[in-house]
C-alpha cells in the first residue's frame, strides 16, 4: 500500500494503518492470522462510509471486525475495525438500547441494568453485541423470550456500494429480514436498536456433576431438560483437559462436567428443578438469585485472547452413546476439548412478525464442540474431527448454528449450512443485490461461494 493510497482516505478521522502484518490487535481469537493491506478504525458512520467507498473505488476486498471472536484468517484487502464505535444509549421509556458496533454485551448489560432492564445477551460479556445479534443470538434466556435477533428494532448499515441505509421492518424490509440471522453478509453496521426486557433477577447457577460417565450424564441431561418449562434454560458442559504443564493443576489431565441453569420461575420451582436431577448433581447444589447484568459471572467464559476452534449442530435429539465411541478423540493428549449440549425450543420456535433468516427454529437441542488448538494443529483436520463427533452425537441434525462457528474451519462448517434451503436462496439473492462486485469478505465466507 503506497502513501498515496493511504492519503486518498485521509478524510477518515479514525486511525489508519498500512501493511498491518501479523495478528489483529486486541483480537480475542489467536488461532488465526489476519494480514490486511490496510486497516481503518472509524470513529463514526461517516468514517465507515468513506472507508467502504474507498474499498469500492479501489476494488479492494472488504472485511469487518469488532472484538475478533469470530475472526478467521485472511490476507490483503481493507479491514474495518469498529471497536472505537462503542456508544450505548438506553431509552428507559421505550425499553430500547441504541448500540454502536464496537460495544460489548458487558457494556450494554451494565448500561441497561441502571434502568432495571436487560438485553438478550449471551454467556460472555466480552462478545460484541451487534455481531452476536445479527448471527441470531442464543441467550441463556432465549427459551423464555426467543433469539436476540427477534428483538432487533432497526439498524444503520453501510452496504458495499458505499450507501448508508436505515433498515427496519418499514424501511428496506428485505434487508431487515436478512439482517436478523444473516450475520455479516450485508455490509458494515454502524448502529442498531434492540428492545430490552424488564427483568429484575434470574435464578441461575453452575451445578457440578457427580460422576465421570459422560454418556450417562448427557442422556440424563437430555431427558431432564426435555421437561423444563419454557422460562427455564439449561445446557450441559463437558470438558476434557490434557495433562500439560501449561495448565493449572486443578484441571490438568482432568474431565469436568457441569449443568448451567437459568430460570425465571419462583425460588421453589427453581429448587424443584435442581432436585429433579437426582444424584446427577451434588445434593448441596443450588440456584442463586442473580441480576441479569451478573449472568456472565455464572458462566465464567474466558476474557482474554486465546486460541479456539468450534462447530455447532442443531438437532432433534441427542445420541449420548457417541460420547463413548468418541472418547479417544475427545481426550486428545495435546489440546483441551469441550462439548456443550444446549436445550433449545420454547420461544425460539416462533419467528417474529415479518420473519427472519434464522434457521433451525424447530430444533430441540444444540450440540457444539470447542477445541483449543496448538500452533502446529491443522484446522481442517480438527474441523473434520469435530464434524464427525457432532454428527454422531446428533439425532436428525437440521443444520449448523452461526454464532458458534469459530476459527479456520469454513470449508467444513459452512455458513450456508445454517439456513433452510428457501431462506438460503432468498438470503443469497439479497447479498448479491447489495454486493454485486463481491467486495465484502465475511469472516465465515460468502453465501454464494461454492
Amino acid at each position: 500500500m503506497s502513501q498515496q493510497d493511504v492519503a486518498s482516505i485521509r478524510r477518515i478521522r479514525g486511525p489508519i494503518t498500512a501493511g498491518d502484518g501479523g495478528a489483529e490487535p486486541d483480537c480475542m481469537q489467536t488461532a488465526v492470522t489476519v494480514r490486511p493491506e490496510l486497516s481503518v478504525e472509524p470513529l463514526d458512520s461517516d468514517d465507515v462510509v468513506r472507508a467502504v467507498g474507498h474499498a469500492a473505488e479501489q476494488r479492494m476486498p472488504l472485511s469487518v471486525s469488532s472484538t475478533g471472536h469470530g475472526a478467521t484468517s485472511f490476507t490483503g484487502g481493507l479491514l474495518i475495525r469498529t471497536h472505537r464505535m462503542s456508544e450505548i444509549r438506553i431509552d428507559p421509556a421505550a425499553r430500547t438500547a441504541e448500540i454502536g458496533p464496537g460495544a460489548t454485551w458487558g457494556q450494554v448489560t451494565a448500561a441497561a441494568a441502571r434502568h432495571g432492564l436487560a438485553p438478550l445477551s449471551g454467556t460472555a460479556g466480552t462478545v460484541g453485541a451487534v455481531g452476536y445479534t445479527l448471527g441470531g443470538g442464543i441467550s441463556p434466556l432465549s427459551r423464555a423470550f426467543g433469539y436476540a435477533a427477534d428483538y432487533l428494532v432497526d439498524l444503520d448499515i453501510v452496504t458495499p456500494d458505499g450507501r448508508l441505509r436505515h433498515v427496519s421492518a418499514e424501511d428496506e424490509p428485505d434487508l431487515f429480514w436478512a439482517a436478523r440471522g444473516g450475520g455479516a453478509q450485508l455490509g458494515v453496521v454502524t448502529r442498531m436498536t434492540c428492545r430490552l426486557l424488564p427483568i429484575g433477577q434470574v435464578w441461575a447457577g453452575a451445578l457440578p456433576v457427580v460422576g465421570d460417565d459422560w454418556a450417562e450424564t448427557a442422556d440424563r441431561f437430555a431427558t431432564w431438560s426435555a421437561s423444563l418449562p419454557d422460562h427455564t434454560g439449561a445446557f450441559l458442559s463437558l470438558k476434557a483437559f490434557p495433562d500439560l504443564p501449561s495448565l493449572p493443576e486443578v484441571i490438568r489431565g482432568k474431565r469436568t462436567a457441569s449443568i448451567y441453569v437459568t430460570s425465571l420461575g419462583t425460588e421453589t420451582e427453581a429448587a424443584e428443578q435442581v432436585k429433579a436431577l437426582g444424584g446427577l448433581v451434588d445434593d448441596s447444589a443450588r440456584l442463586a438469585p442473580t441480576p441479569p447484568a451478573a449472568l456472565a459471572d455464572v458462566f465464567r467464559e474466558p476474557t482474554g485472547p486465546h486460541a479456539f476452534q468450534g462447530d455447532a449442530m442443531a438437532t432433534s435429539g441427542i445420541n449420548a452413546e457417541a460420547l463413548i465411541s468418541r472418547r479417544v478423540e475427545l481426550e486428545a493428549e495435546d489440546r483441551p476439548q469441550f462439548v456443550f449440549i444446549h436445550r433449545l425450543g420454547g420461544a425460539m420456535r416462533t419467528a417474529p412478525d415479518g420473519g427472519s433468516s434464522i434457521g433451525n427454529r424447530e430444533a430441540e437441542y444444540l450440540a457444539r464442540i470447542i477445541t483449543g488448538p496448538s500452533p502446529s494443529d491443522d484446522p481442517v483436520t480438527i474441523a473434520e474431527e469435530q464434524d464427525r463427533l457432532l454428527r454422531s452425537l446428533s439425532t436428525e441434525p437440521s443444520g449448523r448454528v452461526l454464532n458458534f462457528l469459530f476459527g479456520d474451519n469454513q470449508n467444513v462448517a459452512r455458513t450456508r449450512d445454517c439456513y433452510a434451503p428457501d431462506d438460503l436462496s432468498r438470503l443469497t439473492g439479497i447479498t448479491v443485490r447489495v454486493d454485486p462486485d463481491r467486495l465484502l469478505r465475511p469472516a465465515r465466507g460468502r453465501l454464494d461461494d461454492v
